[in-house]
């Protein structure tokens, strides 16, 4: 199931302080479903505070892996967030000054969030900065990415299973 979320639909995550970045998909994606909460991707605005509530609520679930993002429009942290019980991630980010191409396994979670620039990805979905592409399951395995109008940032987030099934987007 290919999902395509762009910039402006993000979820606010906040602290004491007000909104602090923008949660770019979850599973479960809605608060409050009775689904256990497996993973999230964040784009937190500076480096969390300890008001920032951890995503599934439960701090000892979650293994969370960060990753400074600066770039000419600005910086910010990339986080995401796993139950390790149930998925490991991987988390890089890639520079594109020409077309190129991922692989990614079927059995995983492949989310592509263009950091800076913008990325046409398989030839029909072009992302700008902070859009992001979600595959999984029966999605192709072989993703081209071609950087539009100069030089593309794409953050690659796999998320792999750690029991016999694959990782999914409860949405």
């Amino acid at each position: 199931m290919r999902i395509l979320v762009r910039a402006n639909a993000h979820r606010p995550v906040l602290d004491d302080s007000g909104q602090v970045g923008v949660e770019v998909a979850s599973s479960p994606d809605t608060p409050g479903r009775p689904d256990r909460w497996t993973w999230s991707i964040r784009l937190l605005d500076q480096p969390p505070s300890p008001t920032v509530a951890e995503p599934s609520g439960d701090d000892h679930l979650a293994d969370v892996v960060r990753r400074d993002l600066d770039g000419p429009d600005g910086s910010g942290t990339l986080e995401v967030a796993v139950d390790p019980a149930v998925v490991a991630p991987e988390v890089d980010v890639l520079g594109f000054s020409e077309a190129g191409e991922l692989e990614r396994d079927p059995n995983d979670l492949v989310a592509l969030l263009v950091t800076e620039g913008a990325a046409d990805i398989e030839g029909r979905h072009l992302l700008q900065r902070l859009d992001t592409l979600v595959l999984e399951g029966d999605d192709p395995v072989r993703i081209s990415i071609d950087p539009t109008g100069g030089p593309a940032s794409v953050a690659v987030v796999r998320l792999r299973s750690t029991q016999a099934a694959t990782v999914n987007w409860v949405p």
